[in-house]
């Protein structure tokens, strides 16, 4: 608002000078003709009449009837007698008065019929949210809650401050003012998937369930809508589905530009899908056992960092391709040291199993807050190149997550 004002300030000020100067000046106008003015007028309509035609703004039919008029209108206007005209004189009274009023009838007309609150410090767009900062994201949180509190019916507003959430990572404060938000406006296709996304991070990145018809109503409303097709495949891959996840990414991926970075990464997630796919397929005849086993423990000089009751999570992942675990199981750190094996009953991805690929990455970590995933403090040990069907591997707890 700051900014705008003083802009406006300055154009009113250039405004002033071109207008006052000519109004100022006191002399004696010559007569002018009627008539002359008149060709003079008819002539500029000509002008601007020709140009349009060149640049294609009418047709020729439209030209000719336009130019018809303009010529008639002349006419007429030579055939009354001519007459003599005097120009306005300059004027310090009128220069006053606009010097005065000019400047207090445009605020005044704005603020009726414009939109002044559009231009305050505390409104954003969603278009906006993705060039803010943290801090600032964290600073339009406030304002928008501030203006939300005088007009709580504003679904634009909460639409804005779910979003603002959203990029904050407060995945249960965005759900609840897009909730808000529904009430108050109706979601088109990126509303839907934006509150797919913030359901499904609220509970855990959990893609199944609620997340999934979101991103249905999503793709209804908006084929081509982009983050809903990239979600929608992340969902089908997480269930296992992996024929079903190519269908929308296959689409994802024709919206792109050619050779982006963008279509580059999907690209290569479609190629390691079809190639999983491919080893599913291949692995229905093959004799590999789908398990792996070995001895776990725990390193003598972490042994008081944490209490007996830790989780411990020891999982597998594919040596090559996406980082999903093939197989995993829990226990606790009473139970070490532990002889351990991992199957193909153990598959957290029915298409992703042990028996699909030649070789693993090996895990056990002790989760401080009993999470899945790694946070600073925990306790790991890793085996690389581990193949699958060994049963000798010895997993080590020996390293501290930083």
């Amino acid at each position: 608002m700051i900014i705008f004002g003083i802009v406006a300030a300055i154009l009113t000020v250039v405004a002033l000078v071109v207008l006052l100067p000519p109004l100022l000046r006191q002399h004696e106008k010559d007569d002018v003709s009627r008539q002359g003015l008149n060709v003079t007028v008819y002539r500029d309509q000509l002008q601007e009449l020709d140009n349009d035609l060149t640049n294609g703004l009418i047709s020729q039919e439209g030209f000719d009837q336009a130019k018809q008029e303009i010529e008639s209108g002349l006419l007429n206007d030579v055939a009354v007698p001519d007459d003599k005209v005097k120009t306005a004189a300059g004027s310090s009274t009128t220069a006053i008065v606009i010097a005065l009023f000019l400047p207090l009838f445009a605020g005044l007309l704005y603020f009726e019929l414009g939109a002044p609150q559009s231009l305050t410090d505390e409104e954003v767009t969603a278009t906006s949210l993705q060039f803010q900062n943290q801090n600032q994201l964290q600073e339009i949180v406030v304002d928008l809650r501030k203006s939300l509190t005088e007009a709580p019916e504003d679904g634009e507003t909460w639409t804005v401050l779910a979003r603002a959430h959203l990029m904050l990572g407060e995945f249960p404060q965005a759900v609840g003012a897009f909730k808000e938000a529904e009430k108050y406006v109706t979601p088109d296709s990126q509303f839907f998937a934006d509150l797919s996304d913030a359901t499904a991070m609220a509970s855990g990145g959990n893609m199944q369930g609620e997340p999934v018809s979101l991103l249905r109503k999503a793709i209804e409303l908006d084929p081509n809508n982009e983050k809903a097709l990239w979600l929608f495949g992340t969902a089908a891959f997480e269930a296992g589905d992996l024929e079903a996840a190519l269908v929308p990414w296959r689409r994802l991926l024709g919206l792109m530009a050619v050779g982006s970075e963008s279509a580059t990464t999907m690209s290569d997630n479609i190629k390691q899908v079809e190639e999983m796919l491919a080893n599913v397929d291949n692995t229905r005849l093959s004799p590999n056992q789908g398990r792996v086993g070995g001895t776990i423990t725990l390193s003598d000089e972490l042994k008081e960092e944490l209490g007996p009751e830790t989780v411990v999570f020891v999982f597998a992942l594919a040596a090559e391709g996406p980082q999903v675990p093939l197989a995993a199981m829990r226990v606790t750190l009473a139970d070490l040291p532990l002889e351990f094996t991992l199957d193909d009953s153990m598959a957290m991805i029915p298409a992703m199993r042990l028996s699909t690929v030649s070789a693993v990455v090996l895990t056990a970590r002790a989760s401080k807050s009993g999470d899945a995933i790694a946070a600073t403090g925990d306790l790991q040990g890793t085996l690389e190149g581990v193949k699958v069907g060994s049963t000798d591997n010895k997993l080590v707890i020996n390293t501290l997550v930083p």
